[in-house]
């Protein structure tokens, strides 16, 4: 199915509401079978989905195709409002999520929120949107076609844009190649985020759905394998490789270097040259 001839058809829209609690409430974590969008109006909230956490504010929206487990926590004391939607789709994918809540293209996603808002407002059934605990849902959308064509559009741009499974799978590789491009030198998601053309969040999520890894894993593996290239090929010294590598000073690089490999520099050299 090409992703560009996808229709999605609404199931249901809600009107999420959470007043000020004295303590934090969330969800029982949980999946479904079919796609949910949600659009952050006011307030703050935390989705968790795994070991994954992402923090939404207003302007953010979160993408969720069927069967990924997930949950949403809501602060204390403090109002929450979202926009939410299940759909099915004629899309076939595997079970994952793309969080938008990066500031890049905040100021677009809240002129997005609140014309969703507005159309809302407008076409749902009144005893809905005077519901302000909870979550209050509507089946009747006399006004589908539009939001459905509405709702299309930002599927398109912010999840088969930023989700594609090729890409996924040379996300190592991508990553890899960037920390070489450094020098080995510390680097940090946000970079690698912004150079992959992804939010934070995004590719922590990604990296940890292809390779059950952290970003900051992929890169800290990246760097062990220039320093033991540098170590073993070059005529470089251990405190001139840890210079080299951005390191305060080489006993900090010989901590990062024995936590992935479980021998300091220098042995790691002297183990090596005796094979």
């Amino acid at each position: 199915m090409k992703k560009e001839n996808t229709e999605i058809h609404l199931r249901s829209g809600g009107w999420c509401c959470k007043f000020p609690w004295r303590s934090a409430i969330g969800d029982p974590e949980h999946f479904h079978d079919f796609w949910q969008i949600d659009l952050c109006e006011k307030g703050e909230a935390r989705l968790k989905t795994g070991d994954s956490s992402f923090h939404l504010r207003a302007g953010d929206l979160v993408i969720i195709s069927p069967g990924l487990k997930h949950r949403f926590i809501y602060p204390v004391n403090q109002e929450f409002r979202c926009w939410s939607f299940k759909f099915d789709s004629t899309a076939s994918v595997s079970p994952q999520i793309v969080p938008v809540c990066d500031d890049e293209t905040r100021k677009e996603r809240l002129v997005i929120v609140d014309t969703v808002g507005r159309m809302c407002h407008g076409f749902f059934p009144e005893n809905i949107l005077k519901r302000h605990i909870d979550f209050a849902i509507s089946e009747v959308f006399s006004f589908a076609p539009i939001l459905e064509s509405l709702l299309s559009g930002i599927v398109k741009k912010w999840f088969w844009e930023r989700s594609e499974e090729p890409v996924r799978e040379k996300l190592t590789d991508m990553i890899n190649e960037y920390v070489y491009q450094r020098g080995g030198e510390a680097v940090s998601v946000q970079e690698v985020a912004e150079k992959l053309g992804y939010s934070a969040g995004h590719l922590r999520i990604l990296v940890q759905q292809s390779t059950g890894r952290s970003t900051k894993y992929l890169i800290d593996q990246a760097r062990i394998k220039i320093a033991k290239d540098l170590l073993l090929y070059s005529d470089m010294r251990v405190n001139e490789v840890s210079a080299l590598m951005g390191f305060a000073d080489v006993k900090y690089f010989s901590r990062f270097f024995r936590k992935y490999t479980g021998v300091v520099p220098r042995d790691y050299i002297r183990s090596k040259r005796m094979l």
